[in-house]
């Protein structure tokens, strides 16, 4: 008997919660729409709807797959292997329409290869062309905005890490880097 993967799981619970939500919506706008079919006009009938915000970060590399949620921001610490740079990074925002919400990047420390060598973590830049997403170059001081999104939505993107300057020796190169959602 095939046991389901985790993401299969995952992905299982998320079409479930979709539905849960659709359903109650469908039920709010019949009701709204069409008062007299389920209501007498002498029955008055409130009710509220408190949608709460939540976020949803995963971060998938070479290496593994990360996953955090939060209600006003969640971050994920991952290492920066520049032999396996490629990254996926998916959102799923449940935030008001004019909520804007950011993703953010910073390494923990310069670039670091297996005999110690150490190249400056500033000459790392990310490329991305996914709705959302912008360019940019990794800092160790301050944490640097990867994307920006307002309302809520489901997004996802491609990172790709470069060399702006290639190291003179060593290979290898990696260092910690945390991604974190935010809410503004």
């Amino acid at each position: 008997m095939k046991h389901p993967t985790k993401k299969e799981d995952r992905e299982k619970k998320r079409s479930f919660l979709l539905y849960q939500l659709l359903s109650v919506l469908l039920i709010i706008l019949a009701t709204s729409i069409f008062p007299s079919l389920v209501f007498s006009d002498s029955d008055p009938v409130r009710f509220s709807v408190e949608l709460r915000e939540w976020l949803i970060l995963e971060v998938s590399t070479p290496s593994g797959e990360l996953r955090s949620e939060g209600a006003s921001d969640c971050s994920i610490s991952t290492t920066l292997d520049m032999k396996n740079s490629v990254t996926n990074v998916r959102v799923l925002l449940s935030v008001a329409q004019n909520q804007v919400v950011y993703l953010k990047v910073r390494a923990l420390g310069d670039l670091v290869d297996p005999q110690g060598n150490i190249f400056p973590v500033s000459n790392v830049a990310w490329l991305s062309f996914d709705n959302g997403f912008v360019s940019g170059v990794l800092d160790k001081d301050q944490s640097q905005t990867m994307a920006c999104w307002t309302g809520p939505g489901r997004h996802q993107g491609t990172v790709q890490y470069k060399y702006l300057k290639t190291p003179d020796k060593g290979k290898g190169y990696s260092q910690t880097i945390t991604y974190c959602l935010t809410l503004l």
